[in-house]
């Protein structure tokens, strides 16, 4: 995602947490369906297009999981538990 891949991915798991058929990627329903697969990667081979934007949305998504932003993140919600913690002792 942040090398600006498409994804093409099974609906599995988390993996529909990251991906949004069509937005940047495809999700496929059954993991078993090899056919499915391969039109979706065929679609962005021919579609220029659509592979631009798709890794160009890849590229701003996986922004948001910048290790720092996290840790940034982290430190807020624990700062906010603590507080929360320490006004009720």
């Amino acid at each position: 995602m942040a090398a600006g891949c498409a994804i093409v991915a099974s609906k599995t798991g988390g993996i529909p947490d990251l991906v949004a058929d069509g937005a940047n990627g495809y999700l496929i329903d059954d993991c078993n369906d090899i056919s499915a697969f391969a039109g979706a990667i065929r679609e962005l081979l021919v579609n220029g297009e659509k592979l631009k934007a798709i890794s160009k949305r890849n590229i701003e998504k996986a922004k948001l999981y910048d290790i720092g932003k996290l840790v940034l993140s982290y430190e807020k919600l624990y700062e906010r538990v603590i507080s929360d913690a320490n006004g009720r002792i």
